[in-house]
């Protein structure tokens, strides 16, 4: 089978031409909102598993929910351009969250979400997947990243000579994404096996004039540094752990309902100690994590990346010298 992608949006073409070289692994796309991100993602899963028979995929975010609720919406849409009935050609299992092709291939809606009886993810380990796509990659913790794309590239890969692949599509965080990525690129030494294609509202020619210009109307400073002008190092105190928004939310915490969860960082610095990161249910320590000659930069960013992997709002965070 053909499958052709319509577009005119050239940052969704570059990022299909990474899709398909033999040079690109990891594909982090978007930036600006209203980038055609979850149409590009849909368009690449399924056109591979309906290009190569009894391949799998899986499509990735922390919430099963959000997936179901403007994901499938998403996919329902690029089956019609293509003038597929998705009921005939894909069919979903609403009950096991995956599409059975015709073909004999499969995509899985799976969440991310941080579960206690598997803080690090290890569900994913037993996975073997032909390619992926991690949506809304801001919400997804580094240790769900990283199994994830220990998934892909094991299954039927060397039969068809596909590429292990794994697509993310986000608009700007800080944390794994961006080191991973953005501050290479912005280097110039990302490795050839990442890519990054930034796109922007004004790339989407096919995207509602109205709400373009809201987003470029957008008052709120950070809001419109990420989400219209696709800024990464969007403003933000760099050496302030606990932000003023930090500070209000110690009032309205809703992250944590049953388990109140802490974070306790001992920090050494460049010394002959580890740097140790304590983390507490309630009265209880289940996880402490070491790291060697940290500088305080390292560690705020840790700090931040381990807390947000571990649902832990910035005013349960206490740090000591």
């Amino acid at each position: 089978m053909e499958i052709e992608f319509k577009t005119k949006n050239p940052k969704q073409l570059k990022a299909v031409e990474c899709w398909l070289d033999q040079e690109t692994e990891q594909l982090l796309y978007g930036g600006a909102k209203f980038g055609g991100k979850s149409y590009l993602g849909a368009s690449l899963i399924f056109g591979d598993a309906l290009i190569y028979p009894e391949t799998r995929y899986f499509i990735a975010r922390q919430q099963l929910t959000d997936l179901r609720k403007h994901t499938l919406s998403t996919i329902y849409e690029v089956f019609k351009n293509w003038g597929l009935k998705i009921t005939e050609y894909a069919p979903f299992n609403g009950q096991d969250n995956v599409f059975n092709l015709a073909n004999g291939s499969k995509v899985y809606l799976i969440d991310c979400k941080e579960t206690p009886s598997d803080p690090m993810f290890e569900r994913f380990g037993s996975m073997q997947m032909t390619r992926g796509w991690i949506e809304e990659g801001g919400e997804v913790a580094e240790a769900a990243k990283a199994n994830l794309w220990l998934a892909v590239g094991r299954w039927k890969n060397e039969e068809y000579g596909l590429k292990k692949k794994l697509l993310i599509t986000a608009n700007p965080k800080k944390g794994w994404m961006k080191r991973e990525f953005i501050d290479y690129w912005k280097t110039g030494t990302l490795p050839k096996s990442k890519k990054f294609v930034q796109a922007f509202a004004t790339d989407n020619v096919h995207g509602d004039k109205n709400y373009i210009e809201s987003l470029r109307q957008e008052r709120d400073k950070v809001r419109r540094q990420r989400l219209w002008l696709g800024e990464w190092d969007y403003d933000e105190e760099q050496n302030s752990l606990i932000t003023f928004d930090a500070l209000t939310d110690a009032f309205t915490n809703t992250i944590v309902k049953d388990n109140r969860k802490y974070l306790i960082i001992d920090v050494a610095r460049l010394g002959k100690d580890f740097t140790t990161f304590n983390f507490w249910d309630g009265l209880e320590l289940y996880r402490i994590e070491k790291f060697e000659k940290q500088t305080i930069t390292n560690t705020i960013q840790k700090a931040k990346d381990l807390a947000a992997a571990e649902s832990i709002p910035y005013s349960d965070i206490m740090t000591r010298a």
